[in-house]
């Protein structure tokens, strides 16, 4: 997984976003609609198939997360720069507010 972002309110609230990292079983190199390519994926450890889901964005409890585990490393600028653009496109024409 990818840690996007972290947020920490007074009352102890917080959350951890992230994005999953996944690879294609099937060994296919061509990415998905919404997925992207990460760029230094043998530095992490990880095969040319490995991309970024960005559309299967989480928000996670910092319980849910073992920071006892060294991060494999951190993606390219250009990788994360193309993360958060996706995750931004996906609410671009949304904004309308819905009484439910």
């Amino acid at each position: 997984m990818v840690v996007l972002g972290w947020n920490s309110f007074s009352d102890g609230d917080s959350s951890i976003l992230v994005v999953p990292v996944y690879t294609h079983g099937n060994g296919s190199k061509h990415l998905r609609p919404g997925e992207v390519r990460i760029g230094n994926y043998e530095e992490l450890g990880l095969s040319p198939q490995a991309r970024i889901q960005p559309f299967k964005v989480i928000a996670l409890h910092p319980t849910s997360i073992d920071f006892s585990q060294v991060p494999a490393g951190n993606i390219t600028p250009e990788a994360m720069e193309n993360v958060i653009h996706s995750i931004g496109s996906m609410f671009m024409s949304v904004g309308e507010y819905t009484k439910v």
